[in-house]
């Protein structure tokens, strides 16, 4: 199964700061751990991470910023979107 899960307000309950020095929310964490034991892919999703720019230096520089976040508090995660699926859709 793949997992999807928002990364600004949902695990990083502040969404503002760059790069993000709240910790993560910790059920968010914990459950996001479980799963990856349990063998399922973890996606996180962010809209911070599609800052248009002209060669995409600052999309680049938020999805590093989140991947380092992502590490220092140990939260498991196969990759990061750039952007979020329109309301109502899915991922595939």
């Amino acid at each position: 199964m793949r997992v999807l899960l928002d990364f600004d307000g949902t695990l990083c309950p502040d969404p503002c700061g760059s790069p993000p020095r709240t910790p993560p929310d910790p059920l968010a964490a914990e459950v996001l751990r479980e799963l990856r034991t349990a063998g399922h892919t973890i996606l996180v999703l962010s809209c911070r991470a599609h800052s248009p720019s002209p060669d995409g230096w600052r999309a680049r520089a938020a999805v590093r910023e989140i991947e380092a976040y992502l590490r220092r508090h140990e939260i498991p995660f196969d990759e990061i979107l750039a952007c979020k699926p329109p309301r109502g859709r899915r991922h595939r």
